[in-house]
């Protein structure tokens, strides 16, 4: 009998997520999975023809399921107010929320709409676009 190693933190094969996730999504067939960003939260770019869209694989014990549901019941109530915000997509089920075991335990997953625009450094050369950020998030608060 093999036996694994324990894991703090895997990251999720793309191949498994384009073949046993991104289907649970009413979406044009992805053309392509992007690892973005491994973090807190893992950071996958999932496109398709025409779109792009956001799938966030949350890190285990990182957030409750309750927590994530809060975050997208903001992320909604901002989009109804008129915020541009990337919004969940709903699986094709109905829920917004999928898991899979992952060798650290569940990992829930939640694809977002795209967001484009440039990323935030807080550099320098960008403390402008910072404090408008700020400004722009108080307003709304």
């Amino acid at each position: 009998m093999t036996t694994f190693f324990p894991v703090t933190h895997s990251i999720l094969s793309i191949h498994a997520l384009l073949a046993d996730v991104l289907p649970n999504y009413d979406i044009p067939s992805p053309t392509a999975c992007i690892l973005l960003q491994a973090g807190l939260n893992d950071t996958f770019l999932v496109r398709t023809q025409g779109s792009n869209y956001i799938l966030r694989a949350y890190r285990t014990a990182w957030r409750s399921l309750a927590e994530i549901r809060y975050e997208i019941d903001v992320l909604l109530h901002l989009a109804r107010a008129g915020v541009s915000v990337s919004v969940p997509i709903a699986r094709k089920d109905g829920t917004i929320v999928g898991r899979v075991m992952a060798p650290e335990g569940v990992r829930y997953l939640v694809l977002f709409t795209y967001a484009p625009g440039k990323e935030i450094t807080y550099a320098a050369a960008e403390a402008a676009d910072a404090y408008l950020y700020g400004k722009g998030t108080a307003m709304h608060a």
